[in-house]
């Protein structure tokens, strides 16, 4: 039902763009290209190099400041909504789901998600904790999401794409911020930032208290803490030394819904996380660039309660699902830079271990992973270029695997290029899924009952993906059209199988997804549109455990969002942003079907002088309409709103 209409709204979104255009001729010939879009954006994470979208062996999304600012957004994942074919859902009010393509559950996300190149992910579900990232929206500078297999940039778990969140250079948050949020839905939210200069190093320190009621009907309250500090140093004229911590703390009620029945009662589930980074990054005399990456975490998630077991014979049961985990890597890179060959090369080396005396109960795993990459960029003349990537990864859980990626991007003048490229990724099983031994203790008979097992020794799935993709520049740069027609083949597929009576984690199932995806942005003399939209077919053929119409229709068939951001006069901006999904499922129960919605938000801000000090006032109204749409697990997303205030010193 929606294709008609999304393909009428493409058509007219572009007419419309190319009067106004004409209109304002000769508004544009006075200003430079830089104004507007100038040559297309540079992308900093597609190959670890940095080079234009435009040589990109892969389709790339820039979430920029702006559109983060005039989204209204308050959550990191709800951004992800500005890049066609991204999914976001949530189990609760404090757990996201984001997903590419196909959206499945909060584990197994099957993307490689990093904050200024730091994996997050969990090593135990594999899940991606969005609360718990230690930054929030304020921090970040841009987000860069690929949309695509990059295996051969950042191996396994980039299985399908992955979400790079870069963060604001701290000379950028010079001075003092203050900020407060108040809203709907118990939302309360206070933000400080301070900044300064100390001879050659630009350093910043966030601190925020985050607050909120959650889902309506739902006991998933959230009371958040979130430290920051980053530091850019210029240790001399060729040495950059930036330094990052980042330290979360919260208390998350969980309520029986994610599991539909009565078995879990109402509790408070407490978080803790931190991260510390340093990274060196060395110019050489020669133009090439030497760079090492260190970083260290820890997690750990604090979650007891007693389970009411009694309708299956068990009693009350004391359930531990309390997670530990630490994470260290080490990484660097070397990178020749010139105008006709680039390349970079690297190593990694990570320990990832994970204590969860429930879900493996005996079990101290240390897993280790050791990859070895290297991409390059290639002009075999001033038409086209070359992309070549690959990385081969050895760790714990997956064995060894080789990840390469080819592209070659035809450049037709300086407005237009059409890329070809193929790859092939790999996911490694999560420490869940390779070692799972989950043991529950039963007072009622006092003795340990085994509910999850090692059912196998488990191999990475497997992608291969051909793309065909077309970049433009058109109304004297003024409008980007971004296109992506791609086919996915997926294989290995690791399901969890509850057949044999306790359960466990085996792999088999495959599918295919075919699609096509497109951006279309442009800049008025005062506003700026952007329409995304995707279409995604999948088909799951022969399944080994799975159901095929459950694969089938675990994507929405179309996806679309539309944020049109305009200044008006005297300090007063507003913005509109409309996201779209047709029905779909997710892999784990029918009763998880959601039917098609939609939602607008509205953002309103006024800029003025508070005596000395610069202040803004904004209001922002999420899902205006009010559309009574159940999302999963019955977290029906009514019309919410909060006003903002910030001071500037």
């Amino acid at each position: 039902m929606f294709r008609i209409p999304i393909v009428f709204l493409s058509i007219l979104f572009i007419a419309i763009c190319g009067r106004i255009s004409l209109a304002q001729e000769l508004v544009i010939a006075e200003l430079t290209e830089n104004d507007y879009f100038g040559d297309l954006p540079v992308v900093l994470t597609t190959t670890r190099l940095k080079q234009s979208k435009k040589n990109s062996p892969t389709a790339t999304t820039i979430i920029d400041r702006e559109m983060i600012e005039a989204s209204g957004f308050t959550e990191i994942a709800d951004l992800l909504r500005l890049a066609p074919g991204m999914l976001v859902n949530y189990d609760s009010g404090h757990i996201a789901n984001a997903g590419y393509q196909f959206l499945y559950d909060r584990y197994r996300v099957r993307l490689q998600v990093l904050v200024d190149g730091m994996s997050v992910y969990t090593p135990l579900f594999g899940e991606m904790p969005w609360t718990q990232l230690g930054i929030t929206i304020d921090d970040i500078d841009r987000i860069e999401v690929i949309r695509g297999p990059s295996s051969a940039s950042y191996g396994p778990n980039a299985m399908t794409g992955v979400i790079s969140i870069i963060t604001k250079h701290a000379v950028l948050d010079s001075g003092i911020s203050l900020k407060a949020n108040q809203g709907s839905m118990g939302r309360s939210e206070q933000f400080l930032t301070m900044g300064d200069t100390s001879g050659n190093l630009d350093y910043k320190l966030s601190l925020a208290a985050r607050k909120d009621d959650g889902f309506e009907n739902r006991y998933d309250e959230k009371d958040l803490g979130v430290a920051y500090f980053r530091g850019d140093y210029q240790a001399t004229d060729n040495d950059v030394v930036t330094f990052y911590f980042n330290y979360s703390s919260g208390d998350y009620q969980e309520d029986s819904t994610p599991t539909l029945n009565s078995s879990m009662p109402d509790h408070i589930k407490n978080i803790e996380q931190s991260s510390l980074q340093a990274k060196w990054v060395h110019n050489l005399s020669d133009g090439n660039v030497f760079s090492l990456n260190y970083y260290q975490q820890a997690f750990d998630g604090m979650n007891n309660y007693v389970g009411d077991f009694t309708a299956d014979g068990f009693g009350f049961v004391p359930i531990d699902e309390s997670v530990n985990t630490n994470r260290k890597n080490i990484e660097f890179t070397y990178s020749v830079l010139s105008k006709i060959f680039s390349f970079t090369i690297g190593a990694l080396y990570r320990i990832d271990n994970t204590i969860a005396p429930e879900f493996l109960y005996n079990t101290n795993k240390d897993i280790h992973t050791r990859q070895f990459f290297v991409n390059s960029e290639l002009y075999l003349n001033e038409s086209n270029v070359l992309n070549i990537g690959l990385l081969r990864d050895d760790n714990d859980t997956g064995g060894v695997t080789a990840s390469p990626r080819i592209a070659l991007n035809h450049l037709i003048g300086n407005d237009h290029t059409v890329r070809v490229s193929y790859s092939e990724s790999t996911r490694s099983p999560f420490a869940l899924e390779e070692y799972t031994n989950r043991v529950v203790y039963v007072p009622l008979f006092s003795t340990n009952v085994i509910a999850w097992s090692d059912l196998s020794d488990l191999e990475p799935e497997k992608i291969k993906s051909l793309e065909v993709g077309y970049i433009g520049n058109l109304n004297n740069n003024s409008t980007e059209v971004d296109l992506r027609v791609y086919r996915n083949q997926l294989s290995d597929l690791i399901v969890q199988d509850w057949s044999i009576g306790t359960g466990g984690f085996l792999q088999g199932d495959e599918f295919n997804v075919t699609g096509f995806e497109a951006t279309i942005s442009h800049q008025f003399e005062n506003t700026r549109a952007i329409l995304n939209y995707s279409r995604t077919e999948i088909n799951a053929g022969d399944l080994i455990y799975g159901d095929p119409p459950d694969y089938e229709t675990g994507s929405p068939e179309d996806s679309a969002s539309i944020l049109i951001m305009h200044d008006f006069a005297k300090k007063l901006e507003g913005s509109i942003g409309f996201y779209y999904t047709s029905e779909y499922q997710q892999l784990c129960c029918e009763i998880d079907q959601q039917d098609p919605r939609s939602r607008i938000d509205a953002t309103v801000t006024k800029s003025f002088k508070l005596g000395k000090y610069n202040s803004t006032l904004r209001l922002v109204v999420q899902n205006a309409a009010n559309q009574k749409v159940e999302t999963r697990l019955f977290n029906n997303y009514d019309r919410q709103w909060y006003i903002s205030f910030r001071v500037d010193h």
